[in-house]
C-alpha cells in the first residue's frame, strides 16, 4: 500500500492517495518499524501540501 499511495502522489491522484493513507494509518501499529516511519513520512507529506514529493521507500 505504501508504493500505491506513493503512485498516487506522483499521478496528482490525491483523493486515492489519501483513501490508502487512511488504510495503512489503520494498519500503522501493527507495522514493523521501519514501514511505520514511511507511513510517519508520508503523512508529513499530506500535512505540508508543498512537499508531495516521491519519497524512496525500501520494498
Amino acid at each position: 500500500m505504501l508504493n500505491e499511495t506513493k503512485d498516487h502522489l506522483a499521478e496528482n491522484r490525491t483523493d486515492q492517495a489519501q483513501k490508502t493513507m487512511n488504510r495503512l494509518r489503520m494498519l500503522k501499529s501493527s507495522l514493523p518499524t521501519e514501514r511505520q516511519l514511511d507511513i510517519d513520512r508520508l503523512d508529513a507529506m499530506f500535512a505540508d501540501d508543498s512537499s508531495l514529493i516521491a519519497l524512496p521507500f525500501k520494498h
